[in-house]
């Protein structure tokens, strides 16, 4: 008998066999989630897509469910640093071994069907997290909605966070496009929260071709003065409930609040809501402090992501000067973003992510920013060159914004992981 293979080592393989290229479509996710035995009968499910804030809107629902005394599990993606990341069980990640006998199942039920290397994790994931038998299932969409491999699973509750400009190439050029293929994520007779203040016509479209209950902010739900949120309970009935001042953005607070008040479940709203004061998410506007530098890593990849992290440097000025770090996909619209946040940098660092095929080159990055920089831009081969270029130039008060990616401010993390064992790092204090 062969012996168990350790996670790392299910990953080298599946980096190996499977694609890693983005394959929309459910007809081969639905032959072996078939042949799995799926089963969430047992739990109540809720789907979360959007362009952004989906992994935040994830978080604070998890947070406030425990809080309020339920068992969950979440499935998220990508990662920051360490696959277990995508699977949360009571907020802490999978274990490695559980994982592998995930992997191990999947892989006996797809011997004669080719899964991407997305399709195949996020099969394991499902069956992980089916067999935990949770009260509440949190499940993030990964790309759009409509042909997402998490779509296989008919949600209770399916919340749009945002209709942003991403991922055209999959999903369309227009907010109405994209909006229509978030929302294939609604099911008949369901719950459909859109938080998204400004949606697309294609969401009520949408909900009305698919039979789902929309309710939609600003129509059925919205926070008002004084922080009061207003919506309507799961028996349709009017409610209103304070909101607790958040470490978080409160984007998208108000569509968490009208999940949680639409769900079959009877519990202490009070105390799930009071469960998320203090709430922070790595690699969202989060701050360290390093050799007395303030650093700001944020995993913003698109337009709307990079506006709100531009708002987030404009509040506050550095002491010293403001350095950032910054790579993105090849697929971004990279020279808006740059635009973004040009203004506000003093110096540019650009860096190759040479494990990842879809990072855009610095040479590429280079000639986007050097016309509108108006600042330094320097290049590096590696994060790790980057940042040993970075600590001989930064001095005390300056500021370091890590951007562009999951799979650049990961790797940062790594690295202040690293450095924090010779010399603790602190969270930032914002003013």
């Amino acid at each position: 008998m062969a012996p168990a293979r350790t996670l790392a080592e299910w990953l080298a393989i599946l980096e190996a066999k499977h694609s890693s290229a983005i394959e929309l479509g459910l007809d081969r996710v639905r032959v072996v989630a078939q042949r799995l035995a799926l089963d969430f009968s047992g739990s109540c499910v809720i789907t979360v897509a959007g362009t952004n804030g989906k992994g935040s809107s994830v978080a604070m629902l998890d947070t406030a469910l425990r809080g309020a005394g339920f068992t969950t599990a979440c499935y998220t993606s990508p990662h920051l640093q360490h696959f277990s990341e995508r699977v949360q069980l009571q907020g802490v990640p999978a274990d490695d071994a559980l994982i592998c006998e995930a992997f191990a199942a999947v892989e006996q039920a797809t011997t004669d069907v080719a899964l991407s290397w997305f399709e195949f994790t996020t099969l394991a994931i499902l069956k992980l997290i089916a067999g935990a038998r949770p009260d509440v299932c949190i499940l993030e969409v990964g790309l759009g909605g409509r042909l997402d491999a998490v779509n296989i699973v008919d949600a209770d509750i399916a919340l749009i966070t945002s209709i942003g400009i991403d991922h055209t190439e999959w999903l369309g050029d227009d907010r109405e496009s994209i909006g229509f293929e978030k929302a294939g994520i609604f099911r008949a007779g369901a719950i459909a929260v859109c938080a998204d203040p400004s949606p697309p016509d294609s969401i009520a479209a949408a909900a009305a071709r698919s039979g789902a209950k929309l309710l939609q902010r600003g129509i059925a739900f919205d926070i008002g003065a004084g922080r009061l949120w207003r919506g309507v309970a799961a028996d349709g009935a009017p409610l209103q409930m304070p909101l607790p001042e958040l470490a978080l953005a409160d984007d998208n607070l108000a569509g968490v609040v009208q999940v949680l008040a639409s769900l079959p479940l009877a519990f202490d709203r009070a105390a799930a809501l009071a469960a998320l004061q203090g709430l922070t998410l790595r690699g969202r506007q989060q701050r360290l402090r390093y050799r007395d530098i303030e650093v700001i890593l944020d995993v913003a990849h698109n337009p709307d992501s990079v506006a709100a992290l531009a708002a987030c440097l404009q509040e506050k000025a550095a002491d010293g000067r403001t350095f950032a770090l910054f790579n993105a996909m090849a697929d971004k619209p990279v020279a808006e973003m740059l635009g973004m946040m040009s203004p506000l940098i003093d110096s540019w660092w650009l860096c190759d992510l040479p494990d990842n095929s879809r990072a855009m080159s610095v040479d590429k990055l280079a000639g986007l920013l050097v016309p509108q920089a108006g600042a330094a831009v320097n290049c590096a081969r590696s994060v790790t060159q980057a940042w040993a270029e970075l600590n001989k130039v930064m001095l005390a008060g300056d500021r370091l914004v890590v951007f562009g990616s999951f799979y650049l401010v990961g790797p940062v993390l790594n690295i202040l992981d690293t450095a924090s064992r010779r010399r603790p790092l602190s969270e930032a204090k914002h003013a």
